[in-house]
Protein backbone atom coordinates (compact mmCIF):
# COMPACT_ATOMS: atom_id res chain seq x y z
CA UNK A 1 0.00 0.00 0.00
CA UNK A 2 0.92 3.41 -0.65
CA UNK A 3 2.22 5.30 2.64
CA UNK A 4 -0.56 7.87 3.37
CA UNK A 5 0.02 11.55 4.47
CA UNK A 6 -1.72 13.61 6.27
CA UNK A 7 -1.19 17.42 6.19
CA UNK A 8 -3.28 19.85 8.84
CA UNK A 9 -2.66 23.98 7.52
CA UNK A 10 -3.09 26.15 10.09
CA UNK A 11 -2.75 29.30 8.44
CA UNK A 12 -4.65 31.71 11.32
CA UNK A 13 -2.17 31.67 13.82
CA UNK A 14 0.70 31.58 10.95
CA UNK A 15 1.89 27.70 12.36
CA UNK A 16 1.42 24.80 10.16
CA UNK A 17 1.63 21.23 11.26
CA UNK A 18 2.42 18.54 8.80
CA UNK A 19 1.76 14.95 10.30
CA UNK A 20 3.57 12.33 8.97
CA UNK A 21 1.67 8.72 8.94
CA UNK A 22 3.39 5.73 9.50
CA UNK A 23 5.06 4.35 6.72
CA UNK A 24 3.15 1.12 5.11
CA UNK A 25 4.62 -1.88 4.51
CA UNK A 26 5.91 -2.27 1.17
CA UNK A 27 6.72 -5.50 -0.32
CA UNK A 28 10.48 -6.21 -0.68
CA UNK A 29 10.56 -7.16 -3.48
CA UNK A 30 9.12 -4.67 -5.20
CA UNK A 31 11.67 -2.89 -7.36
CA UNK A 32 12.32 0.99 -6.83
CA UNK A 33 12.73 1.69 -10.58
CA UNK A 34 8.62 1.17 -11.29
CA UNK A 35 6.88 4.15 -11.79
CA UNK A 36 5.30 2.83 -8.68
CA UNK A 37 8.09 3.06 -6.78
CA UNK A 38 9.82 6.44 -8.19
CA UNK A 39 6.48 7.96 -7.00
CA UNK A 40 6.83 6.70 -3.30
CA UNK A 41 10.23 7.57 -3.29
CA UNK A 42 9.75 11.04 -4.48
CA UNK A 43 6.70 11.11 -1.87
CA UNK A 44 9.01 9.93 0.90
CA UNK A 45 11.78 12.92 -0.42
CA UNK A 46 8.63 15.56 -0.12
CA UNK A 47 7.59 14.12 3.29
CA UNK A 48 11.27 14.51 4.53
CA UNK A 49 11.17 17.98 3.04
CA UNK A 50 8.28 18.88 4.70
CA UNK A 51 9.73 17.19 8.10
CA UNK A 52 12.13 19.91 7.97
CA UNK A 53 10.77 22.36 7.18
CA UNK A 54 8.18 21.92 9.90
CA UNK A 55 11.02 21.63 12.25
CA UNK A 56 12.17 25.12 11.01
CA UNK A 57 9.02 26.90 11.25
CA UNK A 58 8.75 25.26 14.53
CA UNK A 59 12.04 26.93 15.62
CA UNK A 60 10.81 30.18 14.02
CA UNK A 61 7.43 30.09 15.93
CA UNK A 62 8.88 29.77 18.71
CA UNK A 63 11.31 32.59 18.06
CA UNK A 64 8.28 34.56 17.26
CA UNK A 65 6.57 33.65 20.24
CA UNK A 66 9.62 34.63 22.74
CA UNK A 67 9.95 37.96 20.48
CA UNK A 68 6.43 38.77 20.72
CA UNK A 69 6.80 37.98 24.18
CA UNK A 70 9.64 40.01 24.78
CA UNK A 71 7.86 42.91 22.57
CA UNK A 72 5.21 43.04 25.17
CA UNK A 73 7.59 43.44 27.82
CA UNK A 74 9.33 46.55 26.15
CA UNK A 75 5.68 47.65 25.44
CA UNK A 76 4.70 47.44 29.11
CA UNK A 77 8.25 48.98 29.91
CA UNK A 78 7.98 51.69 27.06
CA UNK A 79 4.20 52.61 28.50
CA UNK A 80 6.18 53.10 32.16
CA UNK A 81 8.95 55.21 30.28
CA UNK A 82 6.92 57.59 28.51
CA UNK A 83 4.55 57.84 31.93
CA UNK A 84 7.51 58.33 33.58
CA UNK A 85 8.63 60.89 30.92
CA UNK A 86 5.36 63.06 31.03
CA UNK A 87 5.54 62.88 34.86
CA UNK A 88 8.88 64.74 34.83
CA UNK A 89 7.99 66.90 31.47
CA UNK A 90 5.01 67.74 34.02
CA UNK A 91 7.19 68.34 36.66
CA UNK A 92 10.34 69.94 34.35
CA UNK A 93 7.03 72.36 32.65
CA UNK A 94 6.16 73.58 36.62
CA UNK A 95 9.71 73.92 37.54
CA UNK A 96 10.41 76.01 34.40
CA UNK A 97 7.55 78.02 35.30
CA UNK A 98 8.65 78.24 38.52
CA UNK A 99 12.16 79.75 37.16
CA UNK A 100 10.74 81.69 35.14
CA UNK A 101 8.09 83.54 37.49
CA UNK A 102 11.22 83.58 39.97
CA UNK A 103 13.76 84.95 37.24
CA UNK A 104 10.60 87.77 36.68
CA UNK A 105 10.53 88.48 40.36
CA UNK A 106 14.50 88.60 40.45
CA UNK A 107 14.60 90.85 37.59
CA UNK A 108 11.93 92.98 39.72
CA UNK A 109 14.19 92.74 42.96
CA UNK A 110 17.26 93.94 40.40
CA UNK A 111 14.81 96.94 39.44
CA UNK A 112 14.25 97.94 43.06
CA UNK A 113 17.91 97.01 44.46
CA UNK A 114 19.33 99.38 41.55
CA UNK A 115 16.75 102.27 42.58
CA UNK A 116 17.53 101.61 46.31
CA UNK A 117 21.39 101.60 45.50
CA UNK A 118 20.79 104.47 43.49
CA UNK A 119 19.08 106.22 46.43
CA UNK A 120 21.66 105.13 49.01
CA UNK A 121 24.94 106.10 46.83
CA UNK A 122 22.97 109.87 47.25
CA UNK A 123 22.37 109.64 50.35
CA UNK A 124 25.65 108.35 51.49
CA UNK A 125 26.85 111.62 49.05
CA UNK A 126 24.28 113.88 50.74
CA UNK A 127 26.06 112.52 54.03
CA UNK A 128 29.16 112.83 52.92
CA UNK A 129 29.02 116.30 52.06
CA UNK A 130 27.39 117.18 55.24
CA UNK A 131 30.05 115.78 57.12
CA UNK A 132 32.53 117.38 55.39
CA UNK A 133 30.66 120.62 55.60
CA UNK A 134 30.92 119.50 59.71
CA UNK A 135 34.71 118.86 59.59
CA UNK A 136 35.38 122.14 57.03
CA UNK A 137 33.16 124.59 59.37
CA UNK A 138 33.83 123.26 63.09
CA UNK A 139 37.25 121.78 62.16
CA UNK A 140 38.50 125.65 61.78
CA UNK A 141 37.50 125.65 65.24
CA UNK A 142 37.61 122.29 66.96
CA UNK A 143 40.28 119.65 67.28
CA UNK A 144 39.30 116.18 65.11
CA UNK A 145 38.80 114.43 68.26
CA UNK A 146 35.50 116.63 68.70
CA UNK A 147 34.27 116.66 65.38
CA UNK A 148 34.72 113.08 65.47
CA UNK A 149 32.55 112.66 68.64
CA UNK A 150 30.04 115.37 66.85
CA UNK A 151 30.20 113.23 63.70
CA UNK A 152 29.70 109.54 65.45
CA UNK A 153 27.23 110.02 68.62
CA UNK A 154 24.78 112.36 67.66
CA UNK A 155 23.79 112.58 71.54
CA UNK A 156 27.18 114.63 71.73
CA UNK A 157 25.13 117.45 70.15
CA UNK A 158 22.63 117.69 73.61
CA UNK A 159 23.43 120.20 75.77
CA UNK A 160 24.22 119.15 78.95
CA UNK A 161 28.04 117.87 80.94
CA UNK A 162 29.71 116.22 83.32
CA UNK A 163 32.38 116.30 85.81
CA UNK A 164 36.19 115.76 85.31
CA UNK A 165 39.49 116.20 86.06
CA UNK A 166 41.41 117.93 83.07
CA UNK A 167 44.45 119.87 82.44
CA UNK A 168 44.21 123.39 81.00
CA UNK A 169 46.18 125.72 79.24
CA UNK A 170 46.04 129.47 78.53
CA UNK A 171 47.95 131.66 76.00
CA UNK A 172 48.73 135.26 75.39
CA UNK A 173 50.25 137.68 73.17
CA UNK A 174 52.56 140.12 75.13
CA UNK A 175 52.16 143.35 74.37
CA UNK A 176 49.85 142.76 71.23
CA UNK A 177 46.77 144.74 71.93
CA UNK A 178 48.76 147.80 72.08
CA UNK A 179 51.42 146.87 69.65
CA UNK A 180 48.22 146.34 66.81
CA UNK A 181 47.12 149.82 67.58
CA UNK A 182 50.75 150.53 65.86
CA UNK A 183 50.15 148.29 62.69
CA UNK A 184 47.67 148.70 59.57
CA UNK A 185 44.87 145.82 60.03
CA UNK A 186 46.17 143.92 57.26
CA UNK A 187 49.38 143.55 59.30
CA UNK A 188 47.61 142.40 62.49
CA UNK A 189 45.70 140.15 60.64
CA UNK A 190 48.73 138.83 58.98
CA UNK A 191 50.58 138.69 62.74
CA UNK A 192 47.54 136.92 64.47
CA UNK A 193 46.79 134.19 61.78
CA UNK A 194 50.36 133.45 61.37
CA UNK A 195 50.73 132.83 64.80
CA UNK A 196 47.54 131.08 65.43
CA UNK A 197 48.11 128.78 62.46
CA UNK A 198 51.84 127.75 64.29
CA UNK A 199 50.19 127.37 67.70
CA UNK A 200 47.08 125.27 66.11
CA UNK A 201 49.36 122.52 64.09
CA UNK A 202 51.72 122.29 67.49
CA UNK A 203 48.20 121.79 69.49
CA UNK A 204 46.92 119.11 67.22
CA UNK A 205 50.37 117.33 67.10
CA UNK A 206 50.02 116.93 71.00
CA UNK A 207 46.17 116.43 71.12
CA UNK A 208 44.95 119.06 72.69
CA UNK A 209 41.16 120.60 72.22
CA UNK A 210 41.33 124.14 70.92
CA UNK A 211 38.20 125.43 73.12
CA UNK A 212 38.44 128.95 71.35
CA UNK A 213 40.63 132.07 70.65
CA UNK A 214 40.09 135.34 73.00
CA UNK A 215 42.10 137.94 70.31
CA UNK A 216 45.51 136.83 70.70
CA UNK A 217 44.91 134.60 73.34
CA UNK A 218 44.41 130.67 73.17
CA UNK A 219 42.19 128.20 75.70
CA UNK A 220 43.24 124.30 75.32
CA UNK A 221 41.88 121.43 77.45
CA UNK A 222 43.94 118.34 78.10
CA UNK A 223 41.31 115.69 78.80
CA UNK A 224 38.11 116.58 77.30
CA UNK A 225 36.34 114.86 75.04
CA UNK A 226 38.69 112.61 74.84
CA UNK A 227 40.89 111.41 78.15
CA UNK A 228 43.70 110.02 78.25
CA UNK A 229 46.40 109.03 81.15
CA UNK A 230 49.07 111.36 79.98
CA UNK A 231 47.26 114.15 79.71
CA UNK A 232 49.29 116.83 82.07
CA UNK A 233 52.77 115.09 80.44
CA UNK A 234 51.66 116.25 77.02
CA UNK A 235 49.95 119.59 77.91
CA UNK A 236 53.43 120.76 79.60
CA UNK A 237 55.05 119.41 76.31
CA UNK A 238 52.94 121.09 74.25
CA UNK A 239 53.48 124.41 75.88
CA UNK A 240 57.54 123.91 75.59
CA UNK A 241 56.85 123.42 71.55
CA UNK A 242 54.63 126.19 71.41
CA UNK A 243 57.42 128.57 72.54
CA UNK A 244 59.77 126.86 70.46
CA UNK A 245 57.82 127.42 67.49
CA UNK A 246 57.91 131.17 68.18
CA UNK A 247 61.32 131.58 66.77
CA UNK A 248 60.00 130.46 63.40
CA UNK A 249 56.73 132.83 63.99
CA UNK A 250 59.05 135.54 64.32
CA UNK A 251 61.51 134.82 61.38
CA UNK A 252 58.75 135.12 59.03
CA UNK A 253 57.98 138.45 60.85
CA UNK A 254 61.22 139.63 60.54
CA UNK A 255 61.09 138.72 57.13
CA UNK A 256 58.05 140.88 56.47
CA UNK A 257 59.47 143.67 58.54
CA UNK A 258 56.98 143.00 61.05
CA UNK A 259 57.18 143.29 65.27
CA UNK A 260 58.64 140.00 67.07
CA UNK A 261 56.22 138.62 69.28
CA UNK A 262 56.37 137.14 73.03
CA UNK A 263 54.06 134.92 74.52
CA UNK A 264 53.56 133.60 78.07
CA UNK A 265 51.46 130.32 78.97
CA UNK A 266 50.29 129.40 82.27
CA UNK A 267 49.12 125.78 83.19
CA UNK A 268 46.67 123.96 85.83
CA UNK A 269 45.19 121.10 86.34
CA UNK A 270 41.86 120.63 88.13
CA UNK A 271 38.24 119.73 88.56
CA UNK A 272 35.74 121.56 86.05
CA UNK A 273 32.64 120.70 84.03
CA UNK A 274 33.14 120.01 80.52
CA UNK A 275 30.26 119.29 77.53
CA UNK A 276 27.85 121.37 75.29
CA UNK A 277 26.95 124.49 77.03
CA UNK A 278 24.43 127.34 75.53
CA UNK A 279 21.04 126.89 73.94
CA UNK A 280 19.41 125.02 71.30
CA UNK A 281 19.95 127.95 69.04
CA UNK A 282 23.38 128.10 69.99
CA UNK A 283 25.97 125.94 71.70
CA UNK A 284 29.53 125.63 71.86
CA UNK A 285 31.77 122.64 73.70
CA UNK A 286 34.10 124.09 76.68
CA UNK A 287 34.77 123.90 79.92
CA UNK A 288 33.35 125.74 83.30
CA UNK A 289 34.81 126.09 87.02
CA UNK A 290 37.08 127.57 89.28
CA UNK A 291 40.03 125.83 87.22
CA UNK A 292 39.37 127.87 84.13
CA UNK A 293 40.12 131.40 86.23
CA UNK A 294 42.87 129.74 88.45
CA UNK A 295 45.10 128.90 85.44
CA UNK A 296 44.18 132.58 83.61
CA UNK A 297 45.23 133.80 86.97
CA UNK A 298 48.44 131.55 86.26
CA UNK A 299 48.90 132.88 82.81
CA UNK A 300 49.14 136.83 83.68
CA UNK A 301 52.23 136.49 85.46
CA UNK A 302 53.99 134.87 83.22
CA UNK A 303 56.15 136.74 80.93
CA UNK A 304 57.07 136.20 77.03
CA UNK A 305 58.94 133.19 76.55
CA UNK A 306 57.93 131.56 79.96
CA UNK A 307 55.55 128.12 81.28
CA UNK A 308 54.12 128.54 84.29
CA UNK A 309 52.65 125.58 86.08
CA UNK A 310 50.23 124.97 89.01
CA UNK A 311 51.08 123.06 92.03
CA UNK A 312 48.22 120.71 91.24
CA UNK A 313 49.77 119.97 87.41
CA UNK A 314 53.57 119.87 89.15
CA UNK A 315 52.06 117.29 91.15
CA UNK A 316 50.68 115.20 88.31
CA UNK A 317 53.78 115.64 85.72
CA UNK A 318 56.12 114.46 88.58
CA UNK A 319 59.81 114.19 87.86
CA UNK A 320 59.31 113.79 84.57
CA UNK A 321 59.17 118.12 84.06
CA UNK A 322 62.29 119.59 85.50
CA UNK A 323 61.14 122.96 87.23
CA UNK A 324 62.79 126.65 87.80
CA UNK A 325 62.07 128.95 89.83
CA UNK A 326 59.16 128.68 92.63
CA UNK A 327 56.53 131.38 93.25
CA UNK A 328 53.81 131.79 95.98
CA UNK A 329 51.51 134.41 94.62
CA UNK A 330 48.01 135.77 95.77
CA UNK A 331 46.15 135.84 92.69
CA UNK A 332 42.78 138.29 92.62
CA UNK A 333 39.58 135.96 92.90
CA UNK A 334 41.64 133.23 94.72
CA UNK A 335 41.22 133.12 98.26
CA UNK A 336 44.36 131.12 99.27
CA UNK A 337 48.19 131.67 97.80
CA UNK A 338 48.96 129.72 94.95
CA UNK A 339 51.98 128.24 94.49
CA UNK A 340 53.71 128.00 90.84
CA UNK A 341 56.41 126.88 88.65
CA UNK A 342 58.70 127.73 85.88
CA UNK A 343 59.15 125.03 83.58
CA UNK A 344 62.46 124.71 82.19
CA UNK A 345 62.42 121.49 80.29
CA UNK A 346 60.45 117.81 79.57
CA UNK A 347 62.48 114.65 79.80
CA UNK A 348 60.98 110.75 78.40
CA UNK A 349 59.88 110.58 74.83
CA UNK A 350 59.01 114.70 74.51
CA UNK A 351 62.39 115.58 75.64
CA UNK A 352 61.82 119.24 75.24
CA UNK A 353 63.85 122.68 76.93
CA UNK A 354 63.19 125.97 76.46
CA UNK A 355 66.50 128.27 76.15
CA UNK A 356 68.07 129.92 79.24
CA UNK A 357 66.46 133.25 80.12
CA UNK A 358 69.51 135.53 80.52
CA UNK A 359 69.27 139.10 81.36
CA UNK A 360 72.56 140.85 80.35
CA UNK A 361 72.13 144.04 82.36
CA UNK A 362 74.31 147.34 80.84
CA UNK A 363 74.80 149.84 83.80
CA UNK A 364 73.86 153.10 82.46
CA UNK A 365 76.34 155.83 83.50
CA UNK A 366 73.06 158.02 83.43
CA UNK A 367 69.41 157.32 84.66
CA UNK A 368 66.76 157.38 82.11
CA UNK A 369 63.83 159.03 84.08
CA UNK A 370 60.26 158.07 83.81
CA UNK A 371 56.53 158.31 85.00
CA UNK A 372 54.44 155.21 85.85
CA UNK A 373 51.50 153.73 87.12
CA UNK A 374 50.30 150.63 88.08
CA UNK A 375 47.73 148.50 86.36
CA UNK A 376 45.19 146.91 87.87
CA UNK A 377 43.77 144.36 85.81
CA UNK A 378 42.64 146.22 82.51
CA UNK A 379 42.26 149.69 84.13
CA UNK A 380 45.41 151.56 85.78
CA UNK A 381 45.66 154.03 88.19
CA UNK A 382 45.19 157.86 88.15
CA UNK A 383 48.17 158.81 89.83
CA UNK A 384 51.78 158.56 88.08
CA UNK A 385 54.67 158.05 90.23
CA UNK A 386 58.76 158.63 89.29
CA UNK A 387 61.70 156.39 88.67
CA UNK A 388 64.48 155.55 86.87
CA UNK A 389 66.23 152.80 84.60
CA UNK A 390 69.67 152.26 86.39
CA UNK A 391 70.54 149.32 84.33
CA UNK A 392 68.74 148.04 80.95
CA UNK A 393 68.90 144.90 78.21
CA UNK A 394 66.90 144.90 75.18
CA UNK A 395 64.06 143.20 77.31
CA UNK A 396 64.61 143.90 80.95
CA UNK A 397 65.37 146.58 83.34
CA UNK A 398 66.29 147.62 86.73
CA UNK A 399 64.53 150.32 88.25
CA UNK A 400 64.40 152.67 90.98
CA UNK A 401 61.25 154.22 92.55
CA UNK A 402 60.07 156.10 95.55
CA UNK A 403 56.90 154.09 95.95
CA UNK A 404 57.87 150.06 96.65
CA UNK A 405 56.65 147.97 93.59
CA UNK A 406 54.98 144.69 94.12
CA UNK A 407 56.04 141.78 92.78
CA UNK A 408 53.74 140.04 89.30
CA UNK A 409 52.21 143.80 88.85
CA UNK A 410 51.99 145.46 85.62
CA UNK A 411 53.58 149.02 85.03
CA UNK A 412 52.84 151.44 82.28
CA UNK A 413 55.87 153.83 81.63
CA UNK A 414 56.73 156.90 80.33
CA UNK A 415 60.00 158.02 79.32
CA UNK A 416 62.18 161.07 78.89
CA UNK A 417 65.51 161.47 77.53
CA UNK A 418 68.85 162.31 79.26
CA UNK A 419 68.14 165.51 77.74
CA UNK A 420 63.97 165.17 79.12
CA UNK A 421 62.42 165.22 75.99
CA UNK A 422 59.66 162.72 76.33
CA UNK A 423 60.06 159.83 73.88
CA UNK A 424 56.87 158.80 71.66
CA UNK A 425 54.55 155.72 72.83
CA UNK A 426 54.03 153.93 75.73
CA UNK A 427 56.36 151.27 77.49
CA UNK A 428 54.68 148.63 78.87
CA UNK A 429 56.63 146.12 81.56
CA UNK A 430 55.86 143.52 84.49
CA UNK A 431 57.59 144.11 88.13
CA UNK A 432 59.34 140.54 88.42
CA UNK A 433 60.84 141.16 91.57
CA UNK A 434 62.40 143.64 94.35
CA UNK A 435 66.04 143.96 94.89
CA UNK A 436 67.96 143.52 97.73
CA UNK A 437 69.06 146.13 99.79
CA UNK A 438 66.40 149.61 100.71
CA UNK A 439 63.55 148.14 98.80
CA UNK A 440 63.31 151.28 96.24
CA UNK A 441 64.57 149.18 93.11
CA UNK A 442 62.83 146.28 91.59
CA UNK A 443 63.84 144.19 87.69
CA UNK A 444 60.89 144.43 85.75
CA UNK A 445 60.31 142.65 81.89
CA UNK A 446 59.20 144.95 78.98
CA UNK A 447 56.23 143.58 78.01
CA UNK A 448 55.52 146.17 74.75
CA UNK A 449 58.25 148.10 73.37
CA UNK A 450 56.85 150.70 71.34
CA UNK A 451 59.20 151.30 67.99
CA UNK A 452 60.89 154.32 69.07
CA UNK A 453 62.05 153.36 72.69
CA UNK A 454 63.09 150.12 71.07
CA UNK A 455 65.80 152.34 68.86
CA UNK A 456 66.54 154.64 71.87
CA UNK A 457 67.36 151.07 74.13
CA UNK A 458 69.06 150.12 71.65
CA UNK A 459 71.24 152.96 71.14
CA UNK A 460 71.68 153.40 74.48
CA UNK A 461 73.05 149.82 74.66
CA UNK A 462 75.19 150.43 71.95
CA UNK A 463 76.29 153.78 73.41
CA UNK A 464 78.27 151.89 76.42
CA UNK A 465 80.59 150.53 74.36
CA UNK A 466 81.82 153.51 71.87
CA UNK A 467 80.78 156.00 75.18
CA UNK A 468 78.61 158.21 73.54
CA UNK A 469 76.02 159.71 75.04
CA UNK A 470 72.69 159.53 73.85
Amino acid sequence: MIARIAVHACYGDGVTEIEAMPDLPTSPARRVDTPAGEALAALQAALERLRHDNIRLQKQTEAVAEANAHAVELMVELEETRESLETQNQQLQAKTEAVAEANAHAAELMVELEEARELLEAQNQQLEQHNAFIRQTFGRYLTNDVVKSLLESPEALQLGGERRKVTLVMTDLRGFTSMSGRLAPEQVVMMLNRYLGKMIEVIQHYQGTIDEFIGDAIFIIFGAPMQRQDDAERAVACALAMQLAMEHVNAQNRDDDLPEVDMGIGIHTGEVVVGNIGSDIRAKYGVVGSAVNLTARIESYTVGGQVLISEATRQEVGPLVQVGERFEVEAKGIDRPITIYEVRRVDGAFNLALPEMIANLVNLPQAVPFQYTVLDGKHMREAFDTGHLVKLSTKNAEVRTHQVLEPWSNIKMKLSSRRGEDLTGELYAKVMGALSGDGSGATVHFTSIPPDIEVYFHDLIFSQTNGDNV
